[in-house]
């Protein structure tokens, strides 16, 4: 399991929302991820850069308050509470993350800053999401 912006998700789903690439990248994150939430509503696909950026879409557009249990079904995306290893999930968000889309939306801004802004040598790491290893 990983987290990523206070939302766990497992390797599973980087792999399912990998989009191909025109070159090999060192870095597995920093290849182009589709939003399989948009995917399950039916909405136009969209592309993301690299995994923070497919995380910033999801928190701020795919509300957890809206989300059908078809939706969460499809996407395997379990909401509130803790998400147990042996359960079938592929993405968890704490009830802690339903929040407002400003405040998340903040949150995520000022994560975005702080994990963007150098200090660490990249490679150093796991490739599966440059999260937290939970």
């Amino acid at each position: 399991m990983y987290q990523k912006f206070n939302v766990r998700y497992r390797w599973l789903f980087l792999a399912k929302s990998q989009q191909s690439a025109t070159s090999a990248l060192s870095d597995p994150t920093d290849y182009p991820l589709g939003c399989l939430f948009c995917v399950a509503q039916g909405q136009p696909y969209a592309t993301y850069e690299k995994l923070d950026h497919l995380m910033v879409h999801i928190v701020s557009k795919h509300k957890t308050s809206m989300m059908t249990p078809e939706i969460k079904a499809k996407t395997k995306c379990m909401v509130g509470g803790v998400a147990k290893a042996d359960e079938d999930w592929d993405m968890s968000f704490p009830s802690a993350v339903q929040k407002g889309a400003g405040v998340a939306a903040d949150e995520l801004m000022i994560g975005l800053g702080s994990s963007l802004g150098g200090g660490g040598r990249r490679g150093e790491e796991d490739w599966r999401g440059q999260g937290e290893n939970i």
